[in-house]
């Protein structure tokens, strides 16, 4: 067994690299069928934050009657010759007990009803954020949940499940790098999938004593009793196994349990990244049936930052373990997964309660080509964020279109910028690639829109370049790629928040500038556009505009050319 974990260590590097080549496929694509049977009402529209037609697979629930929870366990069974015939009778039994009473409500289309509330507000904020290259709606939980170290092992960070779960859901865990299948049992506790990687110890169906690893949360919206009876059931039967890695233990049980990512087998998974690439472009079934889901992210980073940290924490596993059995091993076992620079918010500042809010906003986000992908790796996730609307015409507030550096006699360093990097090629070939595509998320609300905005404070920036045309507003951060102090990071920053980049040299903007929440839960909007050079006149008449389409939001103007 010992030369057995020695080859797999000396393999390690090598599987690594293919499955991260599997992974990083140049764009996640939708099946046509996932975005035809997406539910079209106003409400999932509004709340769709797992998997939809902008996301990724279809949400829509999935009921399981007697018969299919029965031959879903006993299928199992006959395959691995694990389940006893008490096991299979018992979960006949409450199948036939499930199926002559009513199902257990739904979640319905309002996504996220099941975490907790605090005064009021669910604690997941809508975001949108890249993955795999393509925008991706997540439910951030991280402002309310307090990770702490595991006593059992301080590199691994956990939190309490009553911090997010006012109902319990089943859910696949992704840690850093850890990977688990979380069930709530029928007496109120919750128990997980604990497998080890390397084949170092037995599988076990372990109680989490209501706390699990910190990561991304892949939340089971809506199995009833007779689905996670099934689950805990087949979850036992793998007790006792040993595989290459947690990730292929958990996906072997699901398989059992009658679980695909979208009809393709879960057995051939190996690492975290390619089984959360091929779930959010594939989804997950039941017995053939689409899953509904959603992503509920705990960990304070953003989602391609937290893929790349799961990636780098996979190749170091075996030098991980090499630590915990050597006490005394030079470097730290946790020092490679400590978040560095400055925090994401100082305060997490949420819309006004009470304040009006219309659910007529459309929301775009772009997605980059293929080649983009590539330039990404360097650049970070620079999204480009368009709001659409009906109501209120830009007409009435600003008349005047800007055109482009205006200067009457410009500077040399102007010239240059207008002539040869910022050049209509230039910027046509950047925009094509920075923004490759969009993404529409229909029905976007005053509050969601607000929530998802940072908060800005001298600790931790979080400023907006902002760009106003007759159908659209467009922002863009300024500290893209979320890398605070790293000089190439910071002139990728400013060449792809360009406000000429963020327009395309439309001929019809209004207005542009920078906007930020203040941790006083106000916005600012400044005119602070070398490009444009908006006036002081037109900046009041820009927040008067926005005001006008959001007017549960406070508003304050800051004239940069004043100072």
């Amino acid at each position: 067994m010992k030369n057995a974990a020695a080859l797999l260590a000396l393999l390690w590097p090598g599987l690594c690299a293919a499955a991260e080549f599997e992974s990083r496929a140049p764009e996640l694509t939708l099946p046509a069928a996932s975005v035809s049977a997406a539910p079209e009402t106003g409400a999932a529209r509004a709340g769709g934050i797992g998997v939809d037609a902008a996301a990724a697979a279809p949400s829509v629930f999935v009921e399981l009657g007697a018969a299919q929870a029965a031959s879903a366990v006993a299928a199992p069974a006959a395959d691995r010759g694990a389940a006893s015939a008490p096991l299979i009778e018992r979960a006949e039994a409450v199948a036939r007990e499930l199926s002559a009473s009513p199902a257990e409500e739904e979640d319905g289309g309002d996504e996220g009803s099941y975490l907790v509330d605090v005064d009021g507000r669910s604690v997941g904020i809508e975001r949108v954020e890249t993955l795999y290259g393509r925008p991706v709606r997540v439910l951030d939980v991280s402002a309310y949940v307090q990770e702490r170290r595991a006593k059992s092992q301080p590199d691994l960070k956990v939190f309490s499940l009553e911090q997010v779960f006012a109902r319990p859901k089943a859910f696949l865990g992704f840690g850093l790098p850890n990977v688990y299948l979380s069930i709530p049992r029928a007496d109120g506790g919750v128990e997980k999938i604990d497998a080890k990687s390397l084949k170092r110890a037995d599988t076990k169906v372990v109680d989490t004593k209501g706390r699990v690893q910190s990561g991304l949360l892949v939340v089971l919206k809506d199995l009833d009793a007779a689905a996670l009876q099934r689950m805990h059931d087949v979850a036992l039967t793998h007790e006792g196994g040993r595989e290459v890695t947690c990730v292929h233990a958990n996906c072997l049980a699901m398989e059992d349990m009658g679980f695909t990512a979208g009809g393709k087998s879960l057995s051939e998974y190996y690492f975290p990244s390619p089984l959360l690439k091929a779930i959010l472009e594939r989804g997950l079934m039941l017995d053939g049936k689409p899953v509904a889901f959603d992503l509920v992210r705990t960990s304070p980073m953003d989602l391609e930052t937290f893929r790349k940290t799961i990636d780098t924490a996979v190749k170091t596993t075996p030098w991980r373990h090499l630590q915990r059995a050597v006490p005394g091993l030079a470097g730290g076992q946790g020092a490679a997964r400590e978040e560095t620079g400055a925090p994401v918010e100082s305060a997490v500042v949420r819309y006004p309660a009470g304040a009006p809010e219309s659910a007529d906003l459309v929301m775009s986000v772009s997605r980059p080509s293929g080649f983009g992908m590539i330039f990404r790796r360097a650049w970070g996730p620079h999204l480009l964020h368009r709001v659409e609307q009906s109501r209120v015409s830009a007409d009435a507030f600003l008349p005047e279109r800007l055109k482009p550096f205006p200067q009457a006699n410009p500077s040399l360093a102007t010239r240059l910028k207008k002539r040869v990097l910022f050049s209509r090629p230039v910027v046509s070939f950047l925009r094509r690639h920075l923004a490759g595509g969009f993404e529409t998320f229909e029905g976007q609300t005053d509050g969601r829109l607000f929530d998802m905005i940072r908060t800005h404070s001298d600790a931790a920036p979080n400023k907006y370049n902002l760009v106003i045309e007759g159908s659209a507003i467009s922002v863009m951060k300024i500290d893209g790629a979320g890398r605070v102090g790293r000089t190439m990071a910071k002139l990728a920053d400013w060449v792809l928040s360009k406000h000429v980049l963020m327009s395309g040299y439309s001929e019809d903007v209004r207005f542009a500038g920078e906007v930020w929440k203040g941790e006083d839960g106000r916005i600012y909007v400044s005119n602070n556009s070398g490009t444009y050079q908006p006036t002081g006149a037109q900046l009041e008449k820009a927040v008067e505009y926005l005001r006008a389409i959001f007017p549960g939001a406070e508003f304050v103007a800051v004239d940069a050319s004043a100072g």
